[in-house]
């Protein structure tokens, strides 16, 4: 009796041991999240240039580089589309969704500066689930898809170690295959701020409520899913409390930025009923 418990116990830590190591590939059960995208194996993550916002259009190659704690530039939000459809977006303020630059034969990996007049069928969404979970996919949301294959694969420099990575863009398709591991994280800020007194709404139907405003708080922005701005407002001294008209939303999963003078994001998620 007492060796076959000791067989289960065995055999519970060894399971949990596996979810443990599956949970590296892709946040577990594939929760949607913030993240850095780790090179598997290395200490190499994907990165974008700098912490900047990008003019609405313009677009900058994302890199992979060694881990770097001190901003924003290698975390990213992972949000559930459908099915094993995520988008991979930016959590610095006026960068976007992460998609492809197909001007080349080697196309690159890109992130681009959103504004409400952007192009929603030029996107695409991500795949991290396909073979052990520890690869990534491009997959064009429209259909047919605008280039020859329907999916594109994050891959290692054509023909090249992978040891050879740091400072390289990041490519899609053809080359050997990139394993990546999923490393749960949250957004930095400058200087410590305390959001403890902040309420936001959530769910909402016709208003979103934000209370304990404090005067670091300067600027609130609302986000959809696909990285694009769909509400701005510049907050005036001294106001402690703002009620915001999101009726026109569409019903779904929005993000809610808060920006000031001595932090660079405080972000939240609602639901839009």
């Amino acid at each position: 009796m007492k060796t076959k418990l000791q067989k289960t116990l065995l055999l519970l830590v060894l399971a949990l041991f596996a979810i443990q190591v599956n949970g590296q590939a892709w946040g577990g059960s594939g929760a949607a999240g913030t993240y850095r995208i780790k090179v598997n194996t290395q200490d190499l993550y994907l990165t974008l240039p700098d912490d900047a916002p990008l003019a609405p259009g313009s677009s900058q190659v994302l890199t992979y580089q060694p881990l770097d704690m001190t901003n924003n530039r290698q975390i990213f939000d992972i949000q559930q589309i459908s099915g094993n459809n995520y988008t991979i977006t930016s959590v610095i303020t006026g960068k976007g969704v992460v998609e492809i630059d197909d001007t080349e034969a080697n196309p690159k990996v890109v992130v681009k500066g959103r504004d409400a007049a952007d192009v929603p069928n030029q996107l695409h969404w991500w795949n991290p689930t396909r073979g052990t979970g520890t690869q990534l996919f491009s997959e064009n949301n429209l259909s047919p898809a605008p280039w020859g294959a329907a999916k594109r694969r994050v891959q290692n420099t054509t023909g090249g170690p992978l040891s050879g990575l740091s400072g390289t863009e990041v490519k899609c398709s053809g080359g050997s295959a990139l394993k990546l591991d999923y490393e749960p994280s949250v957004t930095l800020s400058i200087d410590e701020f305390d959001t403890n007194s902040i309420f936001i709404s959530n769910p909402v139907k016709e208003e979103l409520t934000i209370d304990g405003l404090t005067a670091n708080v300067k600027q609130i922005s609302i986000y959809n899913l696909l990285g694009q701005r769909v509400l701005l407002s510049n907050i005036e001294n001294n106001t402690s409390s703002l009620k915001l008209d999101i009726s026109s939303f569409s019903s779904g999963m929005y993000i809610v930025k808060l920006k000031g003078e001595n932090f660079s994001n405080f972000s939240e998620k609602i639901i839009k009923e």
